[in-house]
């Protein structure tokens, strides 16, 4: 569900200079360090404000807030989700990716390396993959160990997503909101929160929107969309790595601003 906040986040975007999908793609970023820092809403509103003249935004949509809607594969036994608990590299995400507003498709495989950096392959689909069979049967073998045959569907998320690239640095930036998942009957969701990634091919605190977060006094924090999701919809699977993620994202909740 949007907030007033949303609506403010809305409208400092309106004031950043525009990118096009072309544009974006120069700056696309496969092989990269992904660097990941949790904030409430009206906190990005405000660092907005402050950094909105070093960076372009994606203007796919009116609004620039464009939405998304991920289908997670994994096996009965989430091989995936255990690989990341256990910090396992290298570790795998399955998924299918619609872009809502485009009404775009890819299947992706996303690798979390050794090195820890994260490398990431796609293909074009027509629709939002549900089955894993031919070619998207074929494209997730190529890139991914684990028995193809054996991963299923899991979990669907949304949550809108704002793109801004850097005008100074070999940067790109997405900031997710209003994030929801769900699986049959069962849903859940990260209210007022903010979940943003750098994405660099070298992490740097040269960028304007990581000194504008140290100045809020807000630091990097491993954090899984993917993670969080199967955490909430499946009570079962063990969690006691993510525990101290859990006690930061409640702390965090309960943060209020001057609105």
């Amino acid at each position: 569900m949007e907030t007033v906040a949303t609506e403010q986040i809305s409208a400092a975007v309106g004031r950043l200079d525009p990118l096009d999908l072309d544009e974006l793609d120069a700056v696309r970023l496969l092989d990269r360090v992904d660097t990941k820092f949790l904030l409430r809403d009206w906190q990005l509103v405000d660092i907005l404000a402050h950094v909105g003249a070093h960076y372009r935004v994606l203007a796919a949509t009116p609004a620039r807030i464009n939405r998304y809607r991920t289908l997670y594969f994994d096996t009965e036994d989430l091989l995936f989700y255990h690989q990341h608990h256990n910090d396992f590299h290298p570790r795998y995400k399955v998924r299918c990716r619609e872009y809502v507003d485009s009404g775009i498709y890819f299947m992706e495989v996303k690798c979390k390396t050794n090195r820890r950096r994260t490398v990431k392959q796609r293909m074009p689909t027509e629709r939002l993959v549900q089955r894993l069979t031919g070619e998207a049967r074929d494209f997730v073998q190529a890139y991914c160990p684990a028995d193809v045959d054996t991963l299923m569907p899991c979990l669907l998320n949304e949550f809108g997503r704002i793109t801004l690239v850097s005008k100074e640095l070999p940067e790109r930036l997405t900031i997710d909101v209003n994030y929801r998942h769900m699986w049959h009957n069962r849903a859940g969701g990260l209210p007022g929160l903010v979940i943003a990634e750098v994405k660099q091919p070298k992490f740097t605190q040269d960028s304007a929107f990581v000194r504008a977060l140290r100045d809020y006094g807000i630091r990097k924090m491993g954090f899984s969309k993917y993670c969080a999701g199967i955490m909430d919809l499946y009570p079962h699977v063990r969690y006691n790595r993510f525990k101290r993620r859990f006690i930061m994202l409640e702390r965090l909740s309960r943060q209020r601003g001057n609105q």
